[in-house]
């Protein structure tokens, strides 16, 4: 009987090891899920804080990365007595058996808290702009965030063999040395400006170099996204004010913002607006640059 109920304790165990299984596919399916409901009530716990304070400094964490364990631990304990009486005539035997089990299951998710003031001035005004405050970057504030979004670009192989045959073919045409050449086309070096004031079709697309041109194209990618932020989605108030089909709610202090269901499509396209601006600005990082050249341009130097 002893060596059955041990039996039974092992198939126990490794039956708890299919469970495992399970439950950590449940853990981490539940645990994504809760991804959406972080951006939700990031967004509107800003709003409602830009309703009390439209000069609010607003708050942004990128969720970069997140674990899920689950962890099942079991023992089996048999304990056999047997005691002799003095006289021998008698024995007793005493046994014991028993099994315990437990399971730890951790959540964990890694965030990164958006510090550069560049990036914080831009979201500050998606959401003073979600109040219908018509505001956009000036040029200073644009070439700041142009700057900033060409130290993070790492210079692929494709963007560097660009780069060299822009310069070649601009040496070529021109015949001019490198200084004359340097000044009259916009690249990355020194002072000059990558952001044109010009709306519409840039003419002068043929002098910047495949570097600006990216970091143009990420920069327009923003001003696309705060022209196109949504108004009048969310309601403003107190407590009391609150209807009861909200879906999503939030306060900061007695300011309650809500966002009922025939607005969700709006909350999400906000949602997905601010992810993409807190995404494009980052706080510069060193770059892993490779061996074949630096992570700037010009990355062509002309033969003497």
């Amino acid at each position: 009987m002893r060596q059955s109920l041990l039996v039974l304790a092992a198939c126990a165990l490794i039956l708890a090891g299919g469970c495992t299984n399970t439950q950590l596919r449940i853990t981490t399916v539940n645990q994504g899920s809760t991804l959406s409901d972080i951006g939700y009530q990031m967004v509107l716990r800003n709003l409602a804080s830009v309703a009390t304070n439209p000069s609010f400094i607003p708050w942004h964490i990128s969720v970069v990365g997140g674990t899920a364990q689950v962890a099942d631990a079991g023992t089996v304990r048999s304990n056999y007595l047997q005691q002799w009486a003095l006289s021998r005539s008698q024995n007793w035997f005493n046994w014991a058996p028993g099994a315990s089990a437990s399971r730890t299951i951790v959540q964990q998710w890694s965030t990164n808290p958006i510090v550069h003031t560049d990036a914080l001035k831009v979201l500050q005004l998606a959401y003073r702009r979600a109040y219908g405050i018509q505001e956009m970057p000036d040029k200073r504030l644009l070439e700041d965030v142009a700057q900033d979004i060409k130290k993070q670009i790492i210079l692929t192989e494709d963007l560097r063999t660009e780069t060299s045959l822009f310069y070649q073919s601009q040496f070529a045409r021109l015949e001019k040395s490198y200084e004359s050449l340097r000044r009259g086309t916009t690249s990355t070096v020194g002072e000059q400006v990558l952001m044109s004031d010009l709306d519409g079709p840039d003419p002068d697309i043929d002098k910047k170099s495949p570097l600006v041109r990216e970091v143009a194209r990420e920069v327009n990618d923003i001003l696309d996204d705060l022209r196109e932020i949504p108004t009048g989605w969310f309601g403003v108030g107190r407590h009391h004010d609150v209807p009861k089909n909200a879906c999503y709610v939030a306060h900061e202090g007695k300011t309650y913002v809500w966002v009922t269901e025939d607005h969700l499509p709006d909350l999400s396209k906000f949602t997905m607006q601010i992810l993409d601006i807190a995404v494009a600005i980052q706080e510069p990082q060193t770059l892993n640059l490779q061996s074949s050249g630096l992570s700037f341009s010009p990355g062509f130097t002309p033969s003497q």
